[in-house]
């Protein structure tokens, strides 16, 4: 599977990216928000950051700390419950996870928790004291945020971490009680997206059909028809962008689209491919996915930033691993789905992404490549009908040491490419892997369309590269305006100002294609007035010229160039 996707493949090597998201994903705590506290009480310090809960205990040994949210007995036996946990401890003793079942007039409860070597447990407290009622040996790091998962079915309960099933059990004491979250022991513990929610009851997915027989792969294989999915306004016309193969009598739609106006420059020149083919009795789909693109920093101070000057237009997500991008981007296109399992799938990731991160690790040989795939499955009800769906991500995550504010390299610089995903769902049966790999594989792009895509994309690449030639004689000017500067500005920050300025190098040459000119030769120069009402000197080429932190200064006649923490100067009078 994916091995034929060489229009998509394309589009990631070229640098082209897709938008994945029209709505913020932002985590947080749920209802816990009525409930926690933040300061110091009782030996614990509690505080709530960017949508985490965070409770610090380093002096009592032993101590408990937990909260729980209001209980709506009607939900009982239905609830399915989950919460990020993290914690970073040097005591062995320390736990974090769920409360549930708690009663408020007996005092008794459940804790459902992971410890400092990723073990899980639970814990049952009554008027016996506390009493181990599960253990199970897990490979989670629980230094990273891990989902600790319950879900209720009557008088019976399953556990999950990260969507592996740990087991679960049932008795007189399960299904009902309030739930929260708990924190035991010395260290620093952390909590995000907290849900309470009950069983899915509705999808979008899939359209009212008159139900019948689910085909399996050998019968939908027996007859085929080749479909093509065009690009209708791309270029100078209309033109067969690639065929796939699918069983007789199935329904396609698909399309190429292109999203020049969108704020995200890289978007606006990238193509996107969707299509979607549904069986004759509506029993079972296929459907391709477009993906996107996004950036992180492990600088936090650094992202808000980001996010507000909106560089390139496009997203600033803090999703930096394969199991988050799951965790946050199946909701979206499936809110009322049950993860049912979670798996790597490297092949797929090799097969997608392989030649692609080759190519690019000759020409960036300092970014570490991690492309990734994940094998999810879900499952959730549909016109009163249960549907299971198997889907494929493909991610690559690009990392990178980069500049933080001090001047140092002790950041790392995150970007990310979703390839797309590929999915396949059955009504009242298994998802079909079968059958999704064998319409994954008959993709083939269409070879003229292929060759103007390329062109396309060479032409990009010119863009980029004359913005590149503009922006280092940009730099160039700088340095040699500030050697005739009565006052120096360190080389480090020269240094710095050109990483930064590498940050904006995308966004100047997708939307301001040979609109400035090269700066060759710098003769005289023009006075500006910087924020402190000093007068420093600029060579005179630039029309525009910001003041950055630790006194560098940038000069531009790029319109579209729009600097992190930048303040704009005015020319100083003579």
């Amino acid at each position: 599977m994916f091995t034929h996707l060489t229009y998509l493949k394309k589009s990631v090597a070229a640098l082209t990216f897709l938008a994945i998201w029209s709505t913020g994903l932002s985590a947080d705590i749920g209802p816990l928000k009525a409930v926690v506290d933040t300061g110091y009480s009782d030996g614990w310090e509690a505080s709530l950051k960017n949508g985490t809960y965070w409770l610090e205990n380093q002096h009592e040994a032993g101590a408990i700390r937990y909260y729980y949210t209001g209980y709506k007995p009607a939900d009982d036996g239905s609830r399915d419950i989950s919460v990020k946990v993290q914690l970073q401890t040097d005591d062995p003793q320390a736990r974090v996870g769920l409360l549930y079942g708690f009663d408020d007039q007996t005092r008794s409860y459940y804790l459902i928790m992971l410890g400092p070597e990723g073990q899980f447990e639970v814990v049952r407290r009554d008027a016996s004291g506390f009493n181990l009622r599960m253990s199970s040996s897990t490979d989670v790091d629980p230094q990273d945020f891990n989902e600790i998962r319950i879900q209720e079915k009557g008088k019976e309960i399953s556990l999950s971490v990260n969507g592996r099933n740990l087991g679960g059990f049932g008795n007189d004491t399960v299904g009902k009680g309030a739930v929260g979250i708990v924190a035991a022991g010395m260290g620093r513990f952390g909590f995000t997206d907290y849900r309470e929610q009950t069983a899915p009851q509705t999808s979008a997915k899939p359209a009212k059909q008159p139900w019948g027989k689910t085909a399996t792969t050998k019968q939908a294989l027996r007859g085929k028809q080749k479909h093509v999915i065009r690009d209708e306004f791309g270029f100078e016309k209309p033109m067969d962008a690639l065929t796939l193969t699918l069983p007789k009598g199935w329904d396609v739609k698909g399309a190429v689209q292109w999203y020049g106006k969108s704020s995200c420059s890289m978007e606006a020149i990238t193509p996107k491919f969707h299509f979607m083919a549904t069986a004759p009795d509506g029993k079972q789909w296929v459907e391709f996915i477009p993906g996107g693109t996004w950036n992180w920093s492990t600088n936090y101070n650094m992202m808000p930033q980001l996010a507000q000057s909106d560089p390139g237009g496009c997203e600033i997500r803090p999703i930096t691993d394969m199991q988050t991008f799951v965790n946050e981007y199946i909701p979206i296109i499936r809110p009322n789905a049950r993860i049912d399992s979670m798996r790597p799938r490297p092949d797929h990731a090799r097969d997608a992404l392989g030649d692609v991160v080759n190519s690019m690790r000759q020409q960036a040989p300092t970014m570490h490549m991690r492309p990734e795939a994940m094998e999810v499955r879900l499952s959730y009800t549909a016109n009163g009908n249960t549907v299971h769906e198997l889907l494929i991500p493909v991610v690559l995550f690009m990392d990178q040491q980069g500049v933080d504010f001090q001047g140092g390299m002790n950041a790392v610089l995150t970007m990310a490419i979703a390839l797309g995903t590929i999915t396949t769902a059955t009504v009242d049966g298994e998802a079909d892997e079968g059958l999704m790999d064998l319409i994954g594989d008959s993709m083939q792009p269409n070879p003229d369309y292929q060759a103007r895509l390329d062109r396309h994309y060479r032409d990009a690449a010119q863009m980029m590269a004359q913005a590149n030639a503009r922006q280092l004689a940009a730099n160039r000017a700088y340095r040699a305006s500030m050697r005739n500067n009565s006052s120096s500005v360190a080389q480090t920050n020269s240094d710095i100002l050109d990483i930064q300025m590498k940050g904006y190098q995308n966004r100047s040459a997708m939307q301001d294609a040979g609109q400035a000119r090269s700066v060759d030769m710098i003769h005289e120069r023009q006075p500006w007035q910087n924020t402190n009402g000093q007068t420093i000197y600029m060579p005179q080429e630039y029309q525009r010229v910001y003041q950055l932190p630790n006194d560098v200064y940038a000069g531009t006649n790029d319109a579209f160039f729009n600097p992190i923490n930048g303040t704009q100067l005015a020319p100083a009078g003579y």
